[in-house]
């Protein structure tokens, strides 16, 4: 019966001291140990997925020239060359959209009275008209002739392309 007391002392002697450990962690000391047990448990909550990221779009940004065109995912790889020639008995600036290493269409650059001189006088073939600024107009021609297969295929976006004109 010694043993038996003595067991059950010690006991509630550890659960004191148990009880006391929970209450002086507790932050509040106006709370009882029942209470602070409950808010020290840890649950568990599902993680949250995480927010989808926008996609990020091909943009084809010209600082010279202050615009940009946004373009199709198939685009990814794209290149430019740029070269100055003489049409219609002026300088222009011609930007060759290029995939595939073959050009797809032509962005030309012209000064804006020249571009509108042009557009009263021209006999033939004559770019369309992209976009333009307060100095220049933007217009562009496709690649007719000669075109692979997957460059034919990307030349399907030209319209879209060319529709995506922005001033920056």
């Amino acid at each position: 019966m010694k043993a038996l007391l003595t067991t059950l002392l010690l006991t509630l002697t550890i659960f004191s001291a148990c009880t006391l450990e929970v209450s002086t962690d507790s932050e509040d000391k106006n709370e009882t140990p029942a209470e602070s047990n409950t808010e020290t448990e840890e649950t568990e909550e599902p993680a949250e997925e995480p927010a989808e990221e926008p996609e990020e779009s091909l943009t084809y940004t010209n600082l010279d020239y202050n615009f940009k065109l946004e373009l199709p995912d198939n685009w990814e790889g794209y290149s430019t060359s740029s070269t100055t020639t003489e049409a219609f008995n002026n300088a222009v600036e011609n930007i060759d959209m290029m995939l595939y290493d073959e050009t797809i269409f032509t962005i030309v650059v012209f000064e804006k009275a020249v571009y509108e001189d042009l557009e009263k006088n021209a006999d033939g073939p004559f770019p369309g008209k992209m976009g333009e600024n307060d100095t220049y107009v933007f217009g562009w021609s496709p690649i007719q002739a000669g075109l692979s297969d997957e460059a034919k295929e990307a030349s399907n976006d030209i319209t879209v392309i060319v529709n995506s004109f922005s001033n920056i």
